[in-house]
């Protein structure tokens, strides 16, 4: 039976913790916090710790991200990685709403939303695409859709402040609905650009699950519903390099999880990745991990305790 101390302690242990930021002045309640500006000011070029969901409720200004220049008005939403420097300056009136997420928690929050349609491409391929299409594959939402994801942000922001009994379950769900419902809107979007990052991403996701195969550029396209040539610019300006080169990188990347394991195989791990050649595997793993196979074991296993 447990003490009155063992239980207080218990108690305390299964609370959120909660973390101040100090470059926002804001408290991350589990992995997720809400920051709303009724009128934010011009800023400095900053990064953040953090990834950020911003949605654009009213007035107007000039989004500055790794020196490019972006206008904003009501109903624009978009992603900001962490790691980006970025500045709002001609600001007229400009409110908004952040949803700030821990990295580590975005990282996971890849993986678990990987197959949803839109996931990809909004979150991950359009930020990293921004400045070859010139902030065109935003999502911008519709005053409807803007109203309704608003909502649902005051449902997360009010469960945040009260920190009820279930909190932690509740804004869970919350931030996956909202994650899902601008998934949604961004599906719909009939933009050129919206529509080719979509298709890149429906390209990705099956390498991801099939990079041990071979793959050629025309059934990529045809996948992906688009000519080869086409395809080719559209994955290069989403991705910053060829189908190739991306399925060769993502292989090497399975191939070193596999030589990290205790019992790891030069020769079945290139097996296993797709390739039939172990040296050419080993020439290929050089180049992009910047030490060989073998010497990547023996680190991994220096590693271990």
């Amino acid at each position: 039976m447990k003490t009155k101390n063992a239980h207080r302690r218990s108690v305390r242990a299964a609370q959120p913790k909660i973390e101040f930021l100090p470059e926002t002045g804001h408290f991350f309640n589990f992995d997720f916090a809400v920051r709303r500006m009724d009128e934010q000011d011009a800023t400095p070029p900053h990064t953040h710790s953090f990834d950020e969901l911003v949605i654009i409720t009213g007035g107007s200004g000039v989004h500055v991200i790794d020196n490019q220049e972006y206008p904003l008005i009501r109903g624009d939403a978009f992603v900001i990685r962490g790691e980006h420097v970025h500045l709002f300056r001609n600001v007229e009136g400009l409110r908004l709403v952040n949803l700030l997420i821990k990295r580590a928690r975005f990282f996971a929050l890849e993986q678990e939303c990987r197959d949803l349609p839109g996931f990809h491409a909004l979150f991950v391929l359009e930020p990293h695409a921004r400045q070859s299409h010139r902030f065109q594959a935003r999502l911008h939402l519709a005053p409807n859709q803007l109203n309704h994801l608003m909502h649902l942000v005051e449902l997360l922001e009010n469960e945040l402040k009260t920190n009820q009994s279930g909190a932690a379950h509740v804004v869970e769900a919350l931030v996956k609905i909202i994650i899902v419902t601008m998934c949604r809107y961004y599906s719909s979007t009939d933009i050129g650009d919206c529509n080719a990052l979509m298709r890149v991403s429906k390209v990705i996701r099956h390498l991801e699950d099939h990079y041990a195969e071979a793959h050629s550029l025309a059934a990529l396209a045809r996948l992906a519903g688009m000519s080869s040539r086409s395809f080719r610019r559209s994955f290069k300006t989403a991705t910053g390099c060829s189908p190739g080169a991306y399925l060769l990188r993502l292989r090497i990347e399975r191939a070193a999880q596999l030589l990290a394991s205790p019992d790891a195989n030069v020769t079945n791990a290139a097996l296993e990745v797709g390739f039939d050649n172990s040296s050419y595997f080993a020439q290929q793993f050089r180049k992009i991990m910047n030490m060989t196979p073998r010497a990547y074991i023996a680190r991994q296993r220096a590693l271990q305790p």
